[in-house]
C-alpha cells in the first residue's frame, strides 16, 4: 500500500512539474515570437521609408503600399499578416506619407507608426499615430 502510494505521489509530482514547464516554455515561446514580430515591423517600416524617398527621387511624389510592390521596392509578403504579424498600410496625401503597422491580436504587443520625417512611433494600442512617442526600438534594429 505504501508503495503505490509513493508512486502515485511521485507521479503527481512530476506531472506538476511537466506542466509548469510547459506553462513556462509556453510563454517564453509567445513572448519571444512577439518581440521578433516586432522587430520585423521596424525592419518593414525602414523598408518602406527607403522605398518612398527613392520613389520621390523617382517620380516626384510618394506612392501607397501597392505602387511600391508593383515597383518592386518592397515584396508583397508584408501584405500576409499571417507571415508578419502586423498588417501594414501606406496612406499619400501630395507631398506626405503615413506608414502603419498594426499589430494582429497575440502576435506583438506594439503597434507602430511611421511618416515622411523617418521616425517611426510605437503604442500599446492598436493604431499608432503621429502624436505617438519615438519608439525605443527603432536605433536598436538595422
Amino acid at each position: 500500500m505504501r508503495k503505490i502510494l509513493g508512486q502515485i505521489i511521485i507521479t503527481v509530482f512530476l506531472l506538476i512539474v511537466a506542466y509548469v514547464g510547459w506553462i513556462i516554455f509556453d510563454g517564453v515561446n509567445k513572448r519571444s515570437r512577439r518581440e521578433i514580430n516586432e522587430n520585423n515591423a521596424i525592419r518593414v517600416l525602414k523598408q518602406i521609408h527607403e522605398a518612398e524617398l527613392n520613389a520621390q527621387k523617382k517620380f516626384g511624389k510618394f506612392l501607397n503600399l501597392d505602387e511600391l510592390i508593383k515597383e518592386n521596392s518592397i515584396t508583397f509578403e508584408i501584405k500576409n499578416s499571417k507571415f508578419s504579424g502586423y498588417n501594414f498600410s501606406v496612406v499619400v496625401e501630395k507631398d506626405k506619407y503615413a506608414a502603419f503597422a498594426s499589430r494582429n491580436a497575440g502576435e506583438g504587443n506594439i503597434s507602430f507608426f511611421l511618416d515622411e520625417t523617418g521616425i517611426i512611433r510605437s503604442t500599446d494600442k492598436l493604431i499608432a499615430g503621429p502624436n505617438d512617442p519615438p519608439s525605443k526600438l527603432q536605433s536598436l534594429i538595422k
